[in-house]
């Protein structure tokens, strides 16, 4: 089997919200929703944006804890585009809520 014809006839993915804030509207996330009857939370965060391993669990803790009261149901994908290390949880959650409550 020749790695073009891998994958073709895969269907393709139904996701329900998507707003990755390209050019035009700055935003310090990307997020894209799949509604499902499990739920399941993925934070990408790469080195390129920020170096340190610490910075970047610093993130996901700072995310999770913004996430936790919000219920949802489904695949929640965020994609982080700026070090976000130096803020605080207020901060996070003023940036991250509306967008989330938009999307949803």
């Amino acid at each position: 089997m020749s790695s073009s014809s891998i994958g073709k006839n895969l269907p393709p993915k139904k996701l329900t919200g998507i707003s990755l804030n390209r050019e035009g509207n700055k935003s310090d996330f990307g997020l894209i929703y799949k509604k499902n009857l499990k739920s399941k939370l993925t934070i990408v965060i790469t080195k390129k944006i920020v170096p340190k391993a610490v910075s970047r669990n610093r993130i996901r803790r700072l995310i999770k804890e913004v996430l936790r009261k919000i219920n949802l149901k489904g695949d929640l994908k965020i994609i982080v585009k700026q070090d976000l290390s130096g803020l605080k949880l207020q901060d996070v959650k003023k940036n991250l809520e509306p967008q989330i409550k938009k999307l949803i």
